[in-house]
């Protein structure tokens, strides 16, 4: 078996039928491949849906049904029951180019690399995207991921992983995680110097949500996420040594923490109470070779700039 591929599924009914087409796109000629679906406690037409699609062709397709666990718990089940060499995690509200799991298994994937990064591209809901898009055949870098400058893409779907090498190091989805589990999962894997192998080829293109927590305004998903971010940094500082910085990672949570208190209805207080735990992680004041994070991070050291942050992104809005 070369690839497995873990799709978590919680109440998609509404996208499967797009995503379905997508994957019997993908193969070719292609037969060394499984999808394992993770109904995890759906209470639309997911499960119906999922198991007239995987009855059709039982060789390629596995079902788990399963009480809700979450995004974390759905992907370990898949991980458990995965058989292919490479395994990849796409999410079922996006969209598959056609043929690019095929591509990337004939020209990409070999023992020389551990993780292979690919390229994805961003549409709205309801915009139109060319699934037939050109495969360009070309390495953008290579490397051990611990060495790699910058910041690394957070998201799983646009990583394909060699199971085994996951597997020896004992990494999985924090269930803790209520937010930014993808990228913890992928700091605690390229913290061992795994070799990687980054294209330029796309392969997914992600559909903007408007229900979705990167979008929502619901106090109550933006504070709870705003926890889970909060323990994120607690794991990847378990990580820092004299050979991996995880300078970048805590910047990005902390920054992603900032855009959810500014959408959220988080007083001055509540703000002050998460910079005062930054501190206390030994990670505050942060700083950045970017303007737009050095200013949010000079925001979140004075908070009762907060108030006039959110007056200006609601004019903003209205001149929009």
């Amino acid at each position: 078996m070369k690839l497995s591929v873990i799709v978590p599924c919680y109440n998609v009914a509404q996208y499967l039928e797009g995503f379905l087409a997508c994957l019997d796109k993908q193969w070719g000629e292609h037969d060394h491949y499984e999808v394992v679906f993770v109904n995890d406690g759906s209470t639309d037409s997911t499960p119906s849906l999922l198991a007239e699609y995987v009855a059709a062709d039982t060789r390629h397709r596995v079902l788990i049904n399963q009480a809700n666990q979450g995004l974390s718990g759905a992907r370990n089940a898949g991980m458990k029951v995965a058989r292919g060499e490479w395994i990849t995690f796409p999410d079922p509200d996006d969209l598959l180019v056609d043929g690019a799991y095929g591509y990337v298994m004939e020209h990409f994937l070999d023992d020389s690399i551990d993780v292979l990064s690919f390229k994805y591209l961003s549409i709205n809901k309801n915009e139109s995207c060319n699934l037939n898009r050109l495969m360009v055949d070309s390495v953008l870098w290579e490397g051990r991921a611990s060495h790699k400058k910058g910041h690394l893409t957070p998201n799983v779907w646009s990583y394909i992983y060699r199971r085994s090498v996951v597997e020896d190091y004992h990494i999985h989805f924090s269930i803790e995680a209520t937010f930014g589990e993808d990228a913890l999962f992928n700091a605690k894997l390229f913290s061992k110097g795994v070799r990687m192998r980054m294209v330029n080829t796309i392969c997914v293109c992600y559909v903007q949500h408007r229900q979705s927590i990167c979008h929502t305004c619901d106090p109550v998903k933006l504070r709870r996420s705003v926890e889970g971010l909060l323990y994120c940094i607690e794991e990847v500082l378990k990580l820092d040594s004299p050979h991996y910085s995880v300078a970048n990672w805590v910047n990005r949570f902390v920054m992603t923490i900032f855009s959810f208190v500014v959408r959220s209805d988080m007083n001055v207080r509540e703000l002050r109470a998460i910079r005062n735990r930054l501190r206390d992680l030994k990670v505050f004041p942060l700083t950045s070779p970017y303007r737009t994070e050095r200013i949010c991070f000079k925001i979140l050291a004075h908070p009762w700039l907060l108030p006039l942050v959110r007056t200006a992104v609601r004019i903003r809005k209205k001149l929009k």
